[in-house]
């Protein structure tokens, strides 16, 4: 699934948090999502994808290693571009990768605290 920003954006609104907790359309409930332990639309499937890649980054099927091998050094490869947005390494383990989406998920509630 390769949706726009404006289409994600539309759908990260948290309508169940907003009809369960009775949130106004103007109040965020991006840091409510948070203090849920939980994370938004964007940041679920930023870790989804980072875990997919990191997963066939360590797999050991051969072809399937050398072909993300090669689309890795492509301009467009989301991998980097997810890495560079987050922070990350290319080696890090699965649960620093976790940190560093949810890191940057807190820096956001933070900023919009404020």
């Amino acid at each position: 699934m390769n949706a726009d920003a404006v289409q994600l954006k539309q759908l990260n609104v948290g309508y169940v948090y907003r009809r369960i907790l009775h949130y106004n359309r103007w109040e965020p409930v991006k840091c409510c999502t948070r203090g849920l332990g939980r994370l938004d639309l964007i940041h679920l499937l930023a870790w989804q994808k980072l875990k997919f890649y990191h997963q066939l980054r360590h797999s050991s099927n051969t072809v399937v290693f050398h072909v993300f091998q090669y689309l890795q050094y492509d301009c467009e490869c989301d991998y980097l571009q997810l890495c560079a947005t987050y922070s990350c390494r290319q080696f890090d383990s699965l649960s620093r990768l976790r940190v560093h989406v949810e890191r940057h998920f807190d820096d956001i509630c933070v900023a919009r605290e404020f």
